[in-house]
C-alpha cells in the first residue's frame, strides 16, 4: 500500500500535512515559507525600542517551536537562550542583544 497524504491546514505561508504510511504509522509535516518570516524580522528591527523594558527579541519559526514541544523544551529558558544566541539563527533576531536565559519569570 502506498502512502496517503492529507493537507489539514494551509494558513498564509504554512502548509501542514499528514502522511499515512499504514494503519499504525503516520508522519506530520509542516512546510513554512521562511521569506515571509524573515521579512517580518527585517521590518520589526527598524521599529525596536532597545530601551523598552519588554520587547520582542526574535521570530521563532513554527518548525523550531514544534521541535521544542516534541523535546519538552518549550519552557526551558537556557535552551531558548542557546538557540537565540547561536550565530546560525542570527537572521531570526529582532533585537540584536545577548540573551542570558535568565530573563522573565518562572
Amino acid at each position: 500500500m502506498s502512502d496517503r497524504r492529507f493537507i489539514y491546514d494551509h494558513t498564509g505561508t504554512k502548509i501542514k500535512e499528514i502522511v499515512v504510511h499504514d494503519a499504525e504509522n503516520f508522519t506530520v509535516l509542516t512546510r513554512e515559507n521562511m521569506d515571509a518570516g524573515l521579512e517580518y524580522v527585517k521590518q520589526r528591527r527598524e521599529l525596536v525600542d532597545k530601551k523598552a523594558h519588554y520587547r520582542e527579541v526574535a521570530w521563532i519559526p513554527d518548525s523550531v517551536f514544534a521541535q521544542a514541544v516534541t523535546e519538552g523544551r518549550v519552557h526551558d529558558k537556557k535552551y531558548w537562550a542557546r538557540w537565540l544566541n547561536d550565530a546560525d539563527n542570527r537572521a531570526f533576531r529582532i533585537d540584536g542583544g545577548y540573551i542570558s536565559g535568565r530573563e522573565g519569570r518562572g
